[in-house]
Formats: C-alpha cells, sequence, structure tokens
C-alpha cells in the first residue's frame, strides 16, 4: 500500500545549522496492516507521517501510496493532500468548537461534494460510537468523545490510507486502554491501512501488526511486536522496548552444547550460541525469585538497592554481590516476594532467557 524510498528531510536551523529529521529513509508497509512509527521524541516518526500526509515536503527521495506517485524529489511530483485519498487523526483532535459533532464528520464529504452525505456521516458516528451525539455542540465534548469525533471525521469519506499521530497521548490512563481496543476493532472492521506514531512502546507492542523503531531519523529495526520484544537485532531496540538488563561479555563455548559469557556479574550460561565480544540482554521479568531452591546455573546473590510497586507487581534493582563493577539488575516480580531496600535476595535466570546480541 505505501512505499518510501530514500526519502531525506532536512530543517533548517540558526544561522547555518542543518538538522537531518530523516536520512535516507526506505520502508514498505502492506495494505490493510495497522503500522506503528515507534521511538522517542525527536526521532523523526511524526515527520515522515507529515511527509506521507503531504503536509511537509521531502528534500529527496520518492513516496508511493496505492501504487500511485505521490512525491518525487528527482520528476519534482508533490501531489497536494487533499488529493492523497487519506485521513489524518492529530494529537490535539483539530476539531472545530463552533460547529456540531455532525458538521465536524460531514466537512470532508461536504468539500468533496459526495452524495448520500447524511448517511455516510452517520454511519461514521456509529461505527466510532456517537450515533447519538450528531447534534451535539462539539465544544462541550469530553476528551474521550472529541477524539471520537476526530476519528470519524478521517474515516469518512472512506479513505485508502489512515493516519494517526499519537491521538491517545491527551486521554487518561485508563481511557488511554479503552480507545486502543476501540480504535484498533474499528481498522480491523474497515480493513483500512494504517499508520501510528507513538512513543509509546505498550500502545505499539498492544496494537501493531509491525513496527518500525526509529532513532535520529533513522529505522534501527522493522518487525512483529513479538519478534522486537523476544528477538531484538540492537542494543537500541532491547532497551527502548522492555527496558532490558544489557551487559557487555566475552562468549565462549560451554559444556553440553551451551555457551559461558563472562560478563561484570559473573558467569552467565546461555543456551543461545555465541563466541566472541557480544552483549546479554535479559527482560526484567526473567529475573526470578529463587525461592530457596537449590544453586542452579545463573543463580545470583543480590541485595535490593530500589523498589517501587506497581501494583500485582513489583520492580527492583538489585546489586549482584560478586559483580566487579557497579551496576544494577532490573527485575519485576509478584509484589509478595520483592524485599525491602538493603534486604538480600537471590534470584535465577534460566538460560534460555539469556539472550545474546552481537
Amino acid at each position: 500500500m505505501i512505499t518510501i524510498d530514500k526519502v531525506v528531510k532536512r530543517f533548517q536551523g540558526v544561522g547555518s545549522a542543518v538538522t537531518v529529521a530523516l536520512e535516507k529513509l526506505s520502508l514498505k508497509i502492506e495494505r490493510g496492516s495497522f503500522f506503528t512509527l515507534l521511538g522517542p521524541s525527536g526521532c523523526g516518526k511524526s515527520t515522515l507521517l507529515r511527509c506521507l500526509a503531504g503536509l511537509e515536503t521531502p528534500d529527496e527521495g520518492d513516496i508511493l501510496i496505492h501504487g500511485k506517485l505521490v512525491f518525487s524529489a528527482s520528476s519534482g511530483t508533490a501531489v497536494p493532500t487533499n488529493r492523497r485519498n487519506l485521513g489524518m487523526v492529530f494529537q490535539s483532535y483539530a476539531i472545530w468548537p463552533h460547529m456540531t459533532v455532525y458538521a465536524n464528520v460531514a466537512f470532508p464529504l461536504q468539500v468533496r461534494k459526495v452524495p448520500d452525505i447524511r448517511d455516510r456521516t452517520l454511519r461514521a458516528l456509529e461505527l466510532v460510537g456517537l450515533a447519538g451525539f450528531a447534534e451535539r455542540d462539539a465544544s462541550k465534548l469530553s476528551g474521550g468523545q472529541q477524539q471520537r469525533v476526530a476519528l470519524a471525521r478521517a474515516i469518512v469519506a472512506e479513505p485508502d490510507v489512515l493516519l494517526l499521530d499519537e491521538p491517545l497521548s491527551n486521554l487518561d490512563a485508563a481511557l488511554r486502554d479503552q480507545m486502543r481496543a476501540e480504535l484498533l476493532n474499528i481498522q480491523r472492521t474497515l480493513g483500512i491501512t494504517s499508520v501510528y506514531v507513538t512513543h509509546d512502546q505498550g500502545e505499539a507492542l498492544s496494537m501493531s501488526d509491525r513496527i518500525a523503531l526509529m532513532s535520529q531519523g533513522r529505522l534501527i529495526e522493522v518487525a512483529a511486536p513479538e519478534e522486537l520484544y523476544d528477538r531484538p537485532r540492537s542494543v537500541f531496540a532491547a532497551r527502548f522496548i522492555g527496558g532490558a538488563n544489557i551487559l557487555p561479555g566475552d562468549a565462549r563455548k560451554g559444556p553440553d552444547g551451551q555457551t559461558i559469557v563472562d560478563t561484570v556479574i559473573g558467569q552467565l550460561v546461555t543456551s543461545h550460541a555465541a563466541a566472541g565480544k557480544v552483549n546479554v540482554f535479559i527482560r526484567p521479568e526473567k529475573v526470578m525469585a529463587a525461592d530457596g531452591q537449590p544453586a542452579a546455573a545463573n543463580t545470583l546473590a543480590c541485595s535490593v538497592h530500589g523498589r517501587r510497586f506497581a501494583g500485582e507487581n513489583v520492580e527492583l534493582d538489585l546489586m549482584p554481590q560478586n559483580a566487579t563493577a557497579d551496576v544494577m539488575l532490573r527485575c519485576r516480580m509478584p509484589a509478595q516476594k520483592g524485599g525491602s531496600i538493603g534486604a538480600p535476595i537471590h534470584v535465577s535466570i534460566a538460560p534460555s532467557d539469556v539472550r545474546i546480541l552481537a
């Protein structure tokens, strides 16, 4: 559905300073998929979305939507936003407060002078759960209702692509969780290709078919959520998604086909093959309380240096007693198993959960 080929976007700063927001970025997005651009603030994800929408003009590269060339720096092609058949939901919703809900949603159809405006508008409102709000003043809606109006307006003209720029960031946590599910259900119902921008890894993992992780205008990795979480290919991805423990080490072949890695917290056994200089990554939830079990591979004596209650779980910062440098091991475990600050604790890590990054 969408092809982005070697797109470059630069912004002129103060004086002669130039910021490269997108650097030779290439990407393909499949028809009907929910595709997320994920990364920290300033990584270029919103800039890329605006280039897709025609709200920013790249300096180099090509963009195709539905097989149609909508931008090409080499040929001078730049199809206007209103001719790209896109729907867009902004972070600020951008609804008109002086209009009714109906007028806000019907506006794109009125501009295009299409038939059946009323039927299509009411159908879009019903889809987003606002069937009884057509004559309500938009200024008298809650944040969640305004977000629904913005979504209805974006889909009412049946666009080829739906673009969403952090649309849930202004909602409270409970409503944000609810709207994630509703938004995904609407996308699946319509089968519309969607490109979603967020810095929230939870949103990206729970909603996406594929995720493009970005940093400093570049693509770091593009993968399905499970692959990006379980088998990241870079230290940046392992750390940004899930907050992995990263430990540099030297790997060598051990007994029984396993691998031994010498790290600052001691020897770790892994079931993953590796040799030479590596980075080990361990997810916090894979660091388990040893519970008085007999000593096994990767059992560590630690002390608790930090404790954060998180409902049914507790997040701990652990100092391994045999560490040769100041290093904290982050873990996440049931609240009843996490000791108080200063308390000793034994933890273990299964060899399969000691993963390797080259």
